[in-house]
């Protein structure tokens, strides 16, 4: 009868013993699931990187940038062709100047008998840059006069560059000998010009009287 009623709590020992071991392992299944959801859901998945696909594209020329600052040129002011731009000389500015060209009537030393008359021409040339009006005069310089007057008219215009014949009437003296007679162009303010690049040399006229 004692081992009979013992039975009951060793039996109910027993079961208790085997539900608490049975809820333990529940709970430590429980706790593992947990556990291996937790690392499931925390471990990144590996995934595959695309391989990138380059897409050609045209080459760009850089324009160049032009600088911010550029010295200041001063541009040039046109001109014209100074060649087109000839003033014409005023009395201040241009020159006088002969050149002799030849003796178109008697030639240096031509005899001319005594007392007779007769007419000296010279060609002369304007060489010098101012115009030669009518009132310019051929005047007597120095030497024998023969009988010629002191002064008279030109007549006619010279332009630069262009040749005149200027005539004077004279006479040949009555003593024989040689005679020379030296002559200039004068401007109307009297200013007296001739031969050479100083324009100062007269041109003159020469005969020779003979013995009768």
């Amino acid at each position: 009868m004692r081992s009979s009623s013992r039975n009951p709590f060793w039996l109910s020992g027993i079961l208790l013993l085997t539900l608490g071991l049975g809820m333990l392992v529940s709970a430590c299944q429980a706790d593992g699931m947990q556990v291996s959801l937790s690392r499931a859901t925390t471990t990144p998945i590996p995934t595959r990187t695309p391989t990138p696909t380059f897409t050609p594209t045209a080459t760009i020329t850089p324009t160049p940038i032009p600088p911010l600052f550029l010295p200041a040129i001063d541009s040039p002011t046109p001109q014209s062709n100074p060649k087109a731009i000839e003033q014409s000389p005023t009395a201040e500015t241009c020159s006088y100047r002969i050149l002799f060209m030849s003796d178109v009537t008697v030639p240096d030393g031509t005899p001319i008998q005594p007392g007779t008359d007769f007419i000296k021409t010279w060609r002369l040339k304007n060489a010098g840059s101012c115009v030669w009006t009518p009132d310019f005069q051929l005047v007597f310089v120095r030497g024998e006069q023969m009988s010629g007057p002191d002064a008279q008219p030109l007549g006619q215009q010279v332009v630069p560059g262009d040749m005149v014949d200027v005539s004077v009437k004279l006479k040949a003296p009555s003593k024989p000998g040689s005679y020379t007679g030296e002559w200039m162009l004068e401007t109307p303010n009297r200013e007296r010009f001739g031969l050479g690049n100083d324009a100062t040399t007269p041109f003159w006229v020469k005969i020779v009287v003979p013995m009768p």
